[in-house]
């Protein structure tokens, strides 16, 4: 790093937090504002918010560290966060998500399970699951960036992330909702032109007969096995390749029908103007995350043509951009920010929403004559609490991958059944939420001192998701359905209510029934069908363009071409079957496109 680099850096500081400053005024006035932007951003820029804030460094250096370890079968692995999860998002599940009109990802709790005793137990069991799961985040991205960091700031790596976090903290809370998008767009921006950079550098450098010697796998089938992998991944399973592929793909698709994960991504949704809006932002999200992929791969195969010689898989990243001597001044401070970029959006998209749980599920329930402008200033303790829970977790934890993984396959998992049973199944109720949800929690918790019981220990020396997945998947869905079951259902005007505003699919029929005929529904989650259509091409389209990106800049343009004919086809598909019903619709309600009701 020369000085030209760090000035580069330290101006995109200044720009991001000038950016939080200047929306401070806009976006203090009350709840809505502060949380969803008052429903009038644009849906292009609530996908590049949310595409952004996905786009963490953390998450970047753990891609980049699979994709070295395990060739194109990694994309088995990150399955495990819903990859694909887009393409339910765009078919379904955001219009879905929209239509309940809610402000937060778990206010929509009330919506579905009603304000009784029932509904008022599964918010709070929602909102303890989503804060926790923040915080936890929140270590996860300390441990990411303090990495990072370190490699080229002369502090201990602790200290790195906390300075930058704290930073980054700043504008969070005195920007707002607007003040997180405005800068995410910009943030978006930087990240973008950072992967098409690195990624298109890279297909030009690396020396294509000396990577494909190397026998990086191409081959996208799973394997029952996999040897050589480095103790940190044997730790966690990985060797057991086929048997985790199996909890990797479910996790996915449990994430994909269950919403958008329970937190920014809900409220990136909620924010659109309207329904269609909606879908459309779904879409842009996995599509915008491209440059991510083309920053993964062209690390990656530098690295590897290179023999740079690094040790630890998550230091692959920083050390490459570090220590590449084809990175000239200035580019290289450019690089630095757009990936510090990535860091302070993730973080601040986290902040956001985690506060807005704890203020509109937490605070206003236990104290609901408070002011807006006290809530407001709820919101910004809320914030500083959450950074102090996410300090003190990463400073007790080394391994990026230790905590992604137990956050996905084992946090995240203990809420996700709960969340898919209460879209697609109308007697699920509030009490049966809560158990199945605060059940598995405490055995997903239980994990991080697993080797202080004994009987555990007996079971297994190491908490392996192989063994803690499943039973965190039983628990919480047979406790979901038992209690569900063995308690009363959620009242019928509320189950009648939510119905009708969001017309969800699969075990409704008693509703249905009771509820009598609707209005038919247009646009492109009009019918189950065509929902299950859209599901398949989206996925289709989404991930062939990821692995073309790949096969791509690692020069296997056979492969490539299979994946761009395939996207093609795909894209070319959805323009009838999700597109131009979308269109349509607006075009025959003639929506306002700032309309609330859409």
């Amino acid at each position: 790093m020369t000085g030209i680099d760090y000035a580069v850096v330290a101006l995109y500081i200044v720009l991001t937090v000038w950016i939080g400053v200047a929306y401070a005024r806009r976006s203090a006035t009350n709840l809505r504002s502060y949380f969803l932007g008052g429903n009038k951003i644009s849906w292009w820029a609530l996908a590049a918010s949310g595409a952004a804030s996905n786009f963490d460094i953390s998450g970047t250096m753990w891609m980049v560290g699979m994709v070295a370890a395990l060739g194109m079968r990694s994309f088995w692995v990150f399955c495990t966060f819903a990859v694909f999860n887009c393409a339910f998002l765009m078919a379904y599940m955001a219009p879905w998500i929209r239509r309940t009109k809610v402000l937060t990802a778990t206010e929509l709790i009330h919506s579905r399970f009603g304000t009784h005793s029932g509904g008022r137990v599964a918010r709070l069991a929602s909102a303890i699951m989503a804060t926790l799961f923040q915080g936890f985040a929140m270590g996860y991205a300390f441990v990411g960036i303090g990495k990072f960091a370190a490699e080229y700031i002369p502090l201990p790596a602790n200290a790195c992330a906390i300075l930058i976090m704290t930073v980054t903290t700043v504008y969070s809370m005195i920007g707002g909702f607007k003040g997180v998008i405005a800068t995410d767009i910009f943030q978006a921006v930087l990240m973008c032109l950072c992967g098409l950079l690195v990624g298109g550098a890279a297909f030009f450098i690396i020396d294509p007969a000396k990577l494909h010697a190397l026998g990086f796998v191409t081959s996208l089938l799973p394997v029952s096995r996999v040897e050589g992998l480095p103790p940190s991944l044997i730790c966690e399973g990985f060797d057991l390749f086929g048997i985790m592929a199996v909890f990797w793909v479910l996790n996915g698709l449990f994430h994909s029908m269950a919403g958008a994960g329970g937190s920014y991504g809900e409220q990136r949704f909620l924010a659109t103007r309207n329904v269609a809006d909606a879908a459309k932002a779904g879409f842009a999200w996995g599509l915008m995350m491209i440059p991510r992929f083309a920053l993964v791969a062209g690390v990656v195969f530098v690295v590897l043509s290179g023999s740079m010689g690094v040790t630890d898989p998550e230091k692959i990243l920083p050390v490459a951009l570090r220590d590449s001597p084809m990175i000239p001044s200035g580019v290289r401070g450019f690089m630095m920010a757009a990936l510090l970029a990535a860091f302070m959006s993730t973080l601040s998209g986290t902040l956001n929403a985690g506060a807005s749980i704890i203020v509109r599920d937490i605070v206003e329930v236990l104290r609901p004559g408070l002011s807006q402008r006290a809530l407001v200033r709820a919101g910004h303790l809320a914030t500083a609490g959450l950074l102090l829970f996410g300090t003190i977790a990463g400073m007790n934890t080394d391994s990026i991958n230790s905590i992604w993984i137990w956050m996905q396959l084992g946090l995240a998992a203990s809420m996700l059944l709960p969340n898919v049973l209460r879209w697609h199944w109308w007697r699920m109720n509030g009490w049966g939420y809560a158990a199945g949800t605060l059940l598995a929690c405490v055995l997903s918790l239980a994990v991080l001192f697993w080797q202080q019981v004994p009987m555990l220990v007996a079971i297994h020396p190491e908490p392996v998701p192989y063994i803690y997945t499943p039973l965190v998947y039983a628990v919480s869905l047979i406790g979901a359905i038992l209690v569900s079951l063995a308690t009363q259902p959620v009242d019928p005007a509320t189950l009648d209510e939510f119905y009708r505003r969001v017309r969800p699919r699969g075990l409704w029929g008693t509703v249905k029934n009771r509820v009598g005929p609707l209005p038919a529904l247009s646009g492109a989650a009009s019918s189950a069908t065509r929902i299950l259509v859209n599901v398949l091409l989206g996925g289709a389209a989404i991930m062939s363009t990821y692995f073309g990106v790949f096969y791509l800049i690692g020069h296997w343009f056979t492969y490539a071409g299979i994946c761009a004919a395939v996207a093609g086809m795909a894209c070319a598909a959805l323009y009838f079957t999700w597109y131009l019903p979308w269109r349509d619709e607006e075009l025959e309600n003639g929506m306002d496109p700032t309309d609330d009701t859409a």
